[in-house]
């Protein structure tokens, strides 16, 4: 027999690389969304602190911390502040740079960069040379100068390490759910389905009240369903052969016990010469009810019939029950049993199919148990 793998471990293999492929897929796509995320903030931070540097450069007795602002030493204010927080953005790896008319364009800016400072523009963008990647907000600080800070894209590494390390935990997390999940659907799946399976072999091995209680998807319901009224039409169906076969060894008992009680009595010598024709007519009636019940079963056998073909016709009763008396009538008195029969003076039409008494004749097929 051929190993197959079971329909839960299928399901199981098919949840796992579905989610599996999600995982991936997830991974993809939000690796590229994170970064920009990450260099977005990155650049927008920068751009804060662009605006600081310009405000102190622009606006030095706004940041004087001994409160005693006086007009004569704005640029010693301004000069302490634009000092310390140049300090504290080189910790944090951010280049300060001036930018003063007259002298060399500070690296990486170019001079479509210094014509927007000139103009009174701020520039912010992302330049990128043969080394490396630098995110760039200069500023106007006066006329024709300005103050450039510049950053590494490369600052965004650890956010963006920490953000995958976050999103790589959460994905196997759900990774693991969904096998488990899978696991637990491909049971639940599987079950009513194995239920089915051993009622189909139970019903094989001869058992009939085998039913089932639907449960699961539709689908798997209705073959549940589809068991339950197989059971029921396999015990009915047998009722109905069980049936037939005793419909049948009665009406093949009766010619027989006639056709034997007929040959003993041959046999013993009990018959008067002159009634050799009468019983003989007689053994030859049941013989051909016997052939035609043969001949109908040969039919159904061969047709697939649910039924024996019937041809209605007029059939007289009273006749009937007079070939049957003749039957039955020196058989019972060999055995010593009184027979009478009691017939009508007309006779008596019904319309059915005309087996010459064969079925009434299975009526009396107690007296057949009769020793001989």
């Amino acid at each position: 027999m051929t190993q197959r793998s079971s329909l839960s471990r299928r399901t199981l293999i098919l949840t796992g690389a579905t989610a599996a492929l999600a995982v991936i897929i997830a991974g993809l796509v939000s690796l590229p969304l994170v970064r920009g995320a990450a260099e977005a903030q990155a650049q927008s931070s920068l751009a804060k602190q662009a605006d600081l540097v310009q405000q102190i450069a622009t606006q030095p007795n706004d940041f004087d911390i001994d409160g005693d602002a006086r007009p004569e030493l704005p640029s010693d204010i301004g000069r302490r502040a634009l000092m310390g927080i140049e300090n504290y953005l080189r910790v944090q790896g951010v280049d300060v740079l001036p930018v003063i008319p007259g002298t060399s364009v500070p690296s990486p800016l170019d001079k479509d960069q210094i014509a927007a400072l000139a103009a009174g523009d701020s520039v912010s963008e992302r330049v990128c040379t043969e080394t490396t990647c630098l995110f760039i907000e200069a500023r106007p600080v006066g006329s024709g100068t300005g103050i450039a800070l510049l950053q590494p894209v490369s600052v965004v590494a650890p956010v963006l390490a920490s953000a995958v390390s976050r999103i790589f935990e959460a994905l196997v997390i759900g990774l693991v759910a969904a096998v488990i999940i899978g696991l637990w659907s491909a049971r639940r799946l599987a079950r009513p389905l194995r239920q089915a399976a051993d009622a189909a072999h139970l019903l094989a091995e001869g058992e009939r009240d085998v039913r089932l209680t639907p449960r699961g998807p539709s689908e798997v319901a209705e073959i549940a369903e589809a068991l339950n009224t197989l059971a029921e039409q396999l015990s009915h169906s047998e009722g109905r052969q069980r049936e037939f076969f005793l419909s049948i060894s009665h009406e093949l008992r009766t010619p027989l016990t006639a056709i034997k009680g007929y040959a003993e009595a041959l046999e013993d010598g009990l018959v008067e010469p002159d009634e050799s024709a009468k019983v003989g007519g007689v053994m030859i009636s049941e013989v051909g009810r016997m052939d035609r019940l043969v001949s109908d079963l040969l039919d159904l056998a061969r047709s697939d019939a649910l039924d024996f073909p019937v041809h209605l016709s007029e059939v007289n009763l009273r006749s009937l029950v007079s070939d049957a008396a003749d039957v039955w009538q020196s058989r019972t008195a060999r055995e010593g049993v009184e027979f009478r029969v009691q017939l009508p003076q007309h006779p008596v039409m019904v319309r059915t199919e005309d087996r010459k008494s064969t079925r009434l004749n299975s009526s009396h097929t107690d007296i057949s148990r009769m020793p001989s």
